[in-house]
């Protein structure tokens, strides 16, 4: 999730005229859970656009910042150690590195490796607001991604969310979670060996009635089962699934989050569905039962892409979206998002970029600055209809 030195980027957002909420990151760790093909998704697929030809975690990082101290040498040694993916990949992948090298002045293997052993810091977090509030409330939102750099410890986020829950309002007087956030969900390339993840996360929610008694609201997994409800503390409380899902870089896919009604509930789910558009398979990921009725997204929805351990931070990262969408409720057809708002959300050294080309929005960072003319300032950028 966006996170970071609130402060800052409160203040960045509200110069821009951007309403700032206050955000972080969970701790997560694998639950080593299955996924299985989704008839939702394929029903999805047959309502919203196909993919242009454009070509083609995180946070929860509780886990790992544990034994950082101990180990980050010799995972920086790991991270460091695989080859330029152009050496061995097909032509048009490779045209598309070519396309990141003109974008940056790419580090040299000894200065990665000089860097990721020697400086325990990490890489500029480059992040944007989707302008998806037009929608006002909204029950379905997907986006396509790809990376072509996807080097260990990096979280591409593609959805961190608000939930409108105004149906407990004739219930309590308030009600929040603690970071000022209600999800995220997105996909990882975690330690050296280990399989890449996708994964889901719902914060708790507070909610206090007229006598200031305090009621807490989890979410329930329902997929996979057996539900063992995994939770996380430290940055704010609430739950996860982190699923093996083999992503590869360089392919495109396409991510779904929806809403809808448990029949056993009558409470709002929330599942997170991939799309593998090289091979049309989709794959339920998880689903929660938030425990609240009538739940819809609504505002702007932040995208992300986190080094969240410093020992591949010198490596370079890249992650493209394009076909940004969402579903108004009561509509027929999905409403596209074609704008956003790109920055840096943490003061962290190093180089980083971000831009468009044709309907694609990219981004791309290293730890080692002076690889880039100038650091861009919080930027409005849009692509044509």
């Amino acid at each position: 999730m966006i996170k970071g030195n609130r402060t800052t980027r409160k203040n960045i957002l509200a110069a821009i005229g951007i309403t700032c909420l206050a955000v972080s990151l969970s701790a997560c760790s694998d639950n080593g859970t299955q996924t299985k093909e989704s008839e939702a998704g394929q029903e999805f697929s047959q309502r919203i656009e196909e993919p242009t030809n454009s070509g083609e975690g995180s946070g929860e990082a509780e886990d790992a910042k544990a034994s950082e101290d101990a180990s980050v040498n010799d995972a920086s040694k790991e991270a460091s150690n695989a080859e330029d993916p152009s050496a061995q990949a097909p032509g048009d992948m490779v045209a598309d590195l070519e396309k990141w090298k003109a974008r940056m002045d790419f580090p040299t293997q000894e200065e990665i490796d000089k860097f990721n052993a020697n400086d325990p810091t990490l890489s500029p977090y480059v992040a944007a607001w989707m302008h998806a509030s037009a929608a006002d409330r909204f029950d379905e939102y997907s986006i396509e991604f790809k990376a072509d750099y996807v080097p260990n410890y990096t979280y591409c986020c593609l959805g961190n969310f608000l939930l409108d829950y105004s149906d407990l309002e004739g219930k309590y007087a308030s009600y929040s979670s603690s970071v000022g956030i209600n999800g995220y969900a997105g996909f990882q390339y975690r330690a050296p060996g280990e399989t890449p993840v996708a994964i889901q996360s719902i914060w708790d929610l507070y909610c206090t009635d007229e006598k200031g008694e305090v009621t807490t609201i989890r979410a329930q997994r329902v997929f996979p089962e057996p539900d063992d409800n995994e939770t996380f503390t430290g940055e704010g409380d609430g739950v996860h699934c982190i699923t093996d899902y083999d992503w590869k870089a360089g392919k495109w896919y396409r991510m779904l989050l929806k809403l809808d009604t448990s029949e056993i509930t009558g409470n709002t789910t929330i599942e997170q569905q991939v799309l593998d558009l090289e091979t049309g398979e989709w794959t339920l990921l998880s689903k929660y039962d938030l425990g609240v009725k009538n739940v819809k997204f609504y505002y702007d929805v932040a995208i992300f892409m986190e080094d969240y351990l410093p020992a591949a931070s010198a490596n370079v990262r890249t992650m493209e979206v394009r076909n940004v969408s969402v579903h108004p409720v009561g509509a027929e057809d999905w409403m596209p998002v074609r704008s956003g708002v790109f920055l840096q959300n943490y003061d962290h050294a190093g180089s980083y970029a971000f831009g468009t080309e044709g309907d694609v929005f990219w981004m791309i960072s290293t730890g080692i600055s002076g690889k880039v003319a100038e650091l861009l300032p919080a930027t409005e950028l849009s692509i044509e209809d």
